[in-house]
């Protein structure tokens, strides 16, 4: 299954999903938007089955991008005092 927000811009993760033959177990998918808005959101099998009902979602703010930062030292030095 090929999932689609209509070119709004967002990631799914991840971006397809395979549901094998004779198995009913739930596939988990998560969709990060680009922006605020009315989002549309459908998808498409190759399966030759009839493809669900899309759904509309509103996204009341947009994501906030994720910081990482890198500590470095050239410091040296003893962290604690050893038990005596």
């Amino acid at each position: 299954m090929t999932l689609s927000d209509n070119n709004a811009g967002g990631t799914f993760t991840p971006s397809t999903v395979t549901f094998p033959a004779k198995n009913t177990a739930e596939q988990n998918v998560s969709y990060t938007p680009k922006s605020t808005g009315t989002v549309s959101i459908s998808s498409t099998n190759n399966g030759s089955l009839v493809d669900p009902s899309g759904i509309s979602m509103v996204v009341a703010a947009a994501p906030i991008p994720s910081t990482s930062y890198t500590l470095t030292t050239t410091a040296t030095g003893t962290a604690g005092t050893p038990r005596q």
